[in-house]
């Protein structure tokens, strides 16, 4: 039935697409026209946002989604994990209410293969290598980028499965704004926000942003549980407080030669409950995160065609973890990871009139570095607390396009050769050489624009893939239960992938590929015959499958509003391919094999809004030999945005209306029913 139900609701989706349409375009007139004079007053607004030059569809190899500012604000998120949610390939884990952690995978990898970047620099730590979305507040992000595929020869270590850019807001350009909100909701939730941004001095020449969001939610929710007399429980301990702040300023020093300097930082703080596994609930634990991020970034574009970047950059994430009530003792722990880094880039483009190069290279460093409570215990000595990894990379990327089109300098072929060469070195302890690991990474992109309108594109990439072993997989402390293990190797991927999108006219486009991914090393924990579980890289899978997506946009031009209309769809073969063993040829665990969205949004010149997302997710094994499975489940949530006056606007959403009971990981039961109001005032 909820199979049933997903289908159908594509179906309306691709019905719709054969509608008439009232206009060419993507806004009706007065949207349009108020757009163009925009553009027309600051053209560089629309080519530059926050001092990045973002990621288009039409002009990478990569398969490639892109969520707005718009989409963001219409579907009225909690966190960074709900707008990442309906993305095509894209698999989300929640681990229950506002508050707990949300995890994120990309056709089929395990959220460690994910890289996760802010503003361009990597959030994954060294000592577990997931990013929980949670930790992200979803109102200061300007768009995001979603690689499906990846490729470490462009973006480094851990791009297995893909890449999630998140680019927060800039002042760039912008008259001075501001905003604050308050929002209250179900499980006694509740979140201020306050924002204020732009540009100052002659022509703006200096902009910034600041945010400050405080969020609180008491969290206890009930759950079905056929254990439980009344076939309900109470999951509490789901709680807690949240706290973000964030800004970005940037200066034009030198319009003329092109010289500029941004500073950005966000900062998270976090205390929360830690309920446990359903079986084993846990009514004291607590964990605190803290997490500071700073970024400097220095641009000379020397003329028209060279530009040099530098970079420096730095982290600090912070976890302290307690139970005083756990059953084999009290447990009290403590994380400490710093990061630091700095990236040189440069750049230079030529016109050899039969082909147009783009050209960039360059070097990268970054230091890691974990002190850990846990390593002390490893050990008993307080210098075996500490591990270091520091990296050198070097890389250079091409964009060939051979054989432009008349006026243009895209290419009837283009090119997208990739190579990267990383070293990587790890110290533990007292400065005693570790680890070396050298990796060799390679990409071939390639894309045909079948005509300089590019409204068909054929695309395809081919190349390698490698993930670090994280700190936890090489140093976890020896215990009765498990162990780390330092002779680890780097996971390894061969991918490739080919699609094509097709966007005959600007209110439809529609885009479908096939993915393969050929895996090795890959690590997994398995217990010995003591029963003490050791990482090992003993793992093989194959993944593959196919991904498509359509969009409509239809102009009600008498109404001066537009209906976009999205649904994706992706099937996913995940087979364990260790040779001689029992699990060879399955479907891996946690791996569903269907998934989709639907989403509708309407929006009015006015600034209304309505949105309305459905999303599937087929059955998923939970058992290497596939006896046991999680049932699928269809989630649906709606959003409505009614601006009353210029400064004043109400939003109301509802989560999961259908109050499907389901989980995402097994002994996590998600929230049923939620609701959620919100007051804004602008300035």
């Amino acid at each position: 039935m909820k199979k049933l139900l997903f289908l159908s609701a594509f179906l309306v989706v691709c019905t719709a697409l054969f509608l008439p349409a009232q206009e060419d375009g993507r806004y009706p007139p007065e949207v349009a026209r108020e757009r163009e004079e925009q553009e027309e007053q600051d053209p560089d607004k629309i080519t530059i946002i926050a001092d990045y030059e973002p990621l288009d569809p039409e002009n990478v190899s990569a398969q490639v989604s892109v969520i707005t500012s718009d989409e963001i604000q219409a579907a009225a998120p909690k966190t960074a994990a709900d707008v990442i949610a309906p993305v095509l390939g894209v698999q989300l884990s929640r681990y229950g209410g506002v508050t707990a952690p949300s995890a994120v995978s990309i056709r089929g990898s395990s959220p460690e293969q994910v890289l996760v970047l802010v503003n361009g620099k990597r959030m994954n730590s060294a000592q577990g290598g997931g990013v929980d979305f949670t930790t992200i507040d979803p109102d200061d992000i300007e768009r995001i980028e979603v690689v499906r595929g990846g490729g470490s020869a462009v973006f480094g270590e851990n791009a297995f499965g893909g890449v999630i850019n998140i680019i927060t807001k800039s002042g760039y350009g912008k008259d001075l704004d501001g905003m604050v909100e308050y929002e209250t909701g179900s499980f006694n939730t509740h979140s201020v926000n306050a924002q204020v941004l732009g540009g100052v001095g002659k022509e703006k020449a200096l902009d910034f942003f600041l945010s400050a969001k405080g969020t609180y939610s008491e969290g206890t929710y009930s759950y079905e549980d056929e254990h439980a007399e009344t076939g309900e429980q109470l999951r509490e301990n789901a709680g807690g407080i949240l706290g973000d702040l964030s800004f970005k300023t940037g200066w034009d020093i030198n319009e003329d030669l092109g010289l500029r300097i941004s500073i950005s930082g966000q900062g998270h703080a976090d205390k929360k409950g830690v309920p446990g596994l359903m079986e084993f609930p846990s009514d004291t634990a607590e964990m605190q995160d803290q997490r500071y991020m700073g970024l400097f970034s220095f641009n000379f574009l020397r003329n028209p065609v060279a530009e040099i970047t530098l970079d420096a950059y730095g982290s600090r994430q912070n976890r302290y973890y307690t139970d005083p009530e756990f059953y084999l003792g009290a447990v009290e722990d403590t994380h400490d990871n710093i990061s630091a880094g700095a990236d040189l880039t440069l750049r230079r483009m030529d016109d050899f009139s039969a082909v147009f190069l783009n050209t960039s290279g360059g070097y990268s460093f970054r230091w890691d570095f974990l002190e850990s409570t846990g390593l002390v215990k490893a050990g008993g000595d307080e210098s075996e607390g500490k591990v270091w990894r520091q990296s050198h990379s070097g890389f250079i990327r091409n964009e060939i396009n051979i054989l432009p089109f008349e006026e243009t300098t895209t290419g009837r072929l283009i090119l997208y050769p990739s190579l990267r060469f990383d070293s990587h070195q790890v110290r533990y302890p007292d400065d005693e050489i570790n680890k070396l690991e050298y990796a060799f990474s390679w990409n071939a992109g390639a894309m045909v624009p079948f005509s300089k309108e590019k409204e068909i594109i054929l695309k395809g990439n081919i190349g390698s893939a490698y993930r670090l072993p994280s700190f936890d997989d090489l140093f976890w402390p020896a215990t009765a239960f498990a162990v780390g293990n330092p002779s680890l190797l780097p996971e390894k991927a061969f991918i490739y992938d080919i699609g094509i999108l097709v966007q005959p006219y600007d209110f439809f486009s529609f885009e479908v590929a096939h993915f393969n991914q050929n895996v090795a090393n890959l690590i997994q924990w398995n217990p010995g015959a003591n029963g003490q579980w050791q990482p090992e890289n003993i793992g093989a899978a194959l993944l593959n499958g196919l991904e498509g997506e359509v969009k409509f946009l239809f102009p009600l031009t008498s109404i001066s509003s537009y209906l976009e209309l999205k649904g994706n769809y992706s099937y996913l073969f995940a087979r364990d391919m260790v040779e001689g063993s029992s699990t060879y040829g399955k479907q891996l665990p946690r791996k569903p094999f269907e998934k989709g969205n639907i989403i509708g949004t309407y929006t009015h010149s006015k600034g209304h809004s309505l949105r309305v997302e459905g999303r599937f997710v087929g059955f998923r094994y939970i058992t290497a030999q596939n006896t046991k499975y999680l049932p699928s489940y269809f989630v649906l949530d709606a959003a409505g945005r009614l601006r009353l006056t210029k400064y004043l606007a109400l939003t109301a959403s509802a989560r999961n209306i259908l109050d499907e009971s389901y989980v995402d990981v097994r002994e996590y039961p998600v929230p049923g029913r939620e609701f959620s109001f919100s007051g804004t005032f602008t300035f």
